[in-house]
């Protein structure tokens, strides 16, 4: 072979050794665009996202998504994962969980063409505390894996469902007066509902309210907005800060802590729980009108309320007109077992409470409601009675920051300091005007339409 024959064959092979690199180095700089949304199908606040990871070829280590937002997935969630560069291969995406227990789930997609896509992992853990979370408490990931081939350019994400079907245990959370754990405590969490002003820290998207209603914060906490109607210009909130009338503040949606006032009910096996604070401030009855010595409730169009079912001298005079005081009829019920209930509870929350045969007899007023007692009711959330006091071993309800923003009076000293006034359902033998309230340990009576006292719900509710 000449000689210039052999250097045209070295030449040809440095050539084509010199492509095969190029190629390699093309493909190692093939940018992958990782696009679009991971929807998560579970149970209203059962699970809380951590963090979420991506692990590509080319860093081989997860690293943290950069501005996502920790918190509760909340039924169809979205989780918006940007744009990633990666080679070709596959992409690891790790979703951190906390706040489960045993969970099987399983994702479906729609990839684009050259791309197919798995998940793996364990969920398994126990409730926890969700306000400080630490690396230490992550208890669940799942792994969806990304894997493509060739120089796809783009991953579209839309379509992918990761279904949970199983969630973890709504059931209430026994505690100790702290709020501790407790398998023999006092206390129950259970249930969500706006209490504490928010942290000066934590930045609230003001723009739009989510589809509760709340607004979602920097700390993945939900909020709720009120323009401030403080009953005392001087009252001031848990961090110090003066209450100032005609503000915006938001307030933490937090877990509710309940009393256990009987462990057996009626002789139910249930319990009967009654929340240790005031949850909102609403009058016993906004609407009614004075006729002669009595008031009778009325529309919001000032029409006597008219009950044909009921039995006369009992919540209802002769022609059946409703006095202002009947609990039936009453504003706060309406509230509690609407307003309050589809607000304060998922469903799985709801599974544990038990619907309850009130009773609105004269002797659960210790036979001081006169003819203003009415028929007994069917509810799920109820005021207690007068005579159900008999079981609190404090008779005083604590405002939270949400109530005294909402015009609720406020003990400011002295052994009943931070408790407001909590309306009974129980009716005062005084004209059809006026209900039964606890105030500062005390009995106190006020007519229906005052706008200071406190709803204090209490319920029945399946503890094992």
């Amino acid at each position: 072979m000449s000689l210039k024959v052999k250097l045209f064959s070295v030449i040809s092979a440095l050539i084509l050794v010199l492509s095969m690199l190029l190629v390699g180095v093309l493909a190692a700089t093939q940018q992958i665009n990782l696009k679009g949304t991971v929807n998560f199908d579970v149970a209203d606040r059962t699970l809380y996202v951590k963090d979420i990871r991506l692990q590509t070829e080319s860093t081989g280590q997860a690293e943290t998504i950069e501005n996502f937002m920790p918190g509760f997935v909340n039924q169809s969630f979205d989780l918006d994962l940007g744009s990633v560069s990666s080679t070709s291969g596959s992409v690891n995406v790790y979703f951190d969980f906390v706040n489960t227990t045993s969970t099987t789930y399983q994702a479906t997609a729609t990839g684009g063409e050259g791309v197919t896509l798995s998940t793996s992992g364990t969920i398994e853990g126990s409730q926890i505390d969700v306000s400080n979370v630490t690396t230490a408490d992550i208890s669940g990931t799942i792994t969806l894996t990304i894997q493509f081939t060739g120089s796809t350019g783009s991953i579209d994400l839309n379509g992918i469902t990761i279904s949970f079907s199983e969630y973890i245990d709504p059931a209430p959370q026994r505690v100790d007066a702290d709020g501790n754990p407790d398998p023999n405590g006092s206390y129950l969490l259970f249930g969500y509902y706006p209490q504490t002003i928010k942290a000066n820290d934590v930045i609230v998207n003001e723009e739009q309210p989510e589809s509760n209603g709340y607004y979602l914060g920097s700390d993945g906490e939900y909020y709720a907005q009120v323009s401030a109607d403080p009953y005392n210009s001087s009252y001031t909130f848990s961090n110090g800060s003066t209450i100032e009338d005609g503000q915006d503040y938001y307030f933490k949606v937090e877990k509710l802590m309940w009393r256990i006032l009987d462990e057996d009910y009626n002789g139910t096996g249930n319990a009967l729980i009654v929340c240790n604070t005031l949850v909102d401030v609403v009058p016993y009855l906004p609407n009614y009108t004075q006729s002669g010595n009595y008031c009778y409730a009325t529309d919001e169009e000032g029409n006597i309320l008219i009950d044909e079912t009921a039995t006369p001298g009992e919540g209802v005079d002769d022609n059946y007109q409703v006095y202002a005081n009947n609990y039936k009829h009453s504003e706060i019920r309406e509230y509690l077992n609407n307003t309050f209930y589809n607000t304060a509870f998922s469903d799985e929350e709801k599974s544990y409470i038990v619907t309850t045969t009130v009773d609105n007899s004269l002797e659960s007023t210790n036979n001081n409601g006169g003819q203003y007692v009415c028929e007994n009711t069917f509810d799920n959330v109820f005021a207690l009675s007068y005579s159900e006091t008999d079981l609190l071993d404090y008779m005083a309800f604590y405002n939270t920051d949400y109530t005294l923003a909402s015009h609720a009076y406020n003990y400011t000293s002295g052994t009943y300091a931070d408790t407001g006034v909590g309306w009974l359902r129980s009716p005062y033998d005084f004209g059809g005007g006026r209900a039964y309230a606890v105030r500062g340990g005390v009995f106190a009576n006020g007519y229906g339409n005052s706008d200071i006292g406190g709803v204090v719900p209490a319920l029945q509710i399946q503890l094992s």
